[in-house]
This record gives C-alpha cells, sequence and structure tokens, in this order.
C-alpha cells in the first residue's frame, strides 16, 4: 500500500505524518513506498485515513493511481515532476500503464 506525506523532494519523511489517502494529505503530497514505509520505527499516522485501515479496496488504490498522475507522479517507480506521466508510464511502465487504461 503506498502511503503519502507532505513535503517536496529531498525532504525528510522519518517525523512526517503518514497518510493513506493523498487527498487527506496536506500539499505538496509525496509518495512513500511499501517498503520504506514499514521500514520505519515510531510511525505517525493520520487519525483521519490511516487509523487502522490496513488493505485499502481496490477502487481507493486505482484512485490514489490516478492522483498521482493528475499530481506529474509516476505511481509505479515514484519518480515526480514529470509534463506527461503517460508518455513516461507507457515507455517504462507499459503493463501497468495498459492495465490502468484499461480501468
Amino acid at each position: 500500500m503506498t502511503h503519502y506525506y507532505s513535503g517536496r523532494s529531498g525532504d525528510s519523511f522519518t517525523d512526517a505524518t503518514l497518510h493513506t489517502d493523498a487527498e487527506c494529505c496536506p500539499g505538496p503530497v509525496r509518495p512513500l513506498a511499501e517498503s520504506t514505509a514499514e521500514s520505519l520505527t515510531d510511525t505517525n499516522y493520520c487519525p483521519d485515513c490511516a487509523g487502522g485501515d490496513d488493505e485499502p479496496e481496490e477502487p481507493e488504490q486505482n484512485r490514489d493511481v490516478a492522483q498521482l498522475i493528475e499530481l506529474g507522479s509516476c505511481p509505479w517507480c515514484e519518480k515526480d515532476g514529470f509534463e506527461s506521466v503517460g508518455r513516461h508510464a507507457s515507455a517504462a511502465h507499459p503493463n501497468e500503464w495498459q492495465d490502468y487504461r484499461d480501468d
């Protein structure tokens, strides 16, 4: 599951509040890889969106992907700043991009 925190590229996330819903997170929104979130100790989770919700449902996951794409971030490699995420994703992640487009 992707987590989000408020910060810019290069900002520390170790003291940040982690969110499971990008819309709940105050901007600018940054994705955080699941493996990174799991490796953190003494983590602060948002009581509104991350309190006890271990696994988001599939529609919310797809919504999160769409939100990241709208923000110019690639949901599959967590790079950001793209003018066209679709152009990047179709070349770098063709299977994932096609699955997203099919939904």
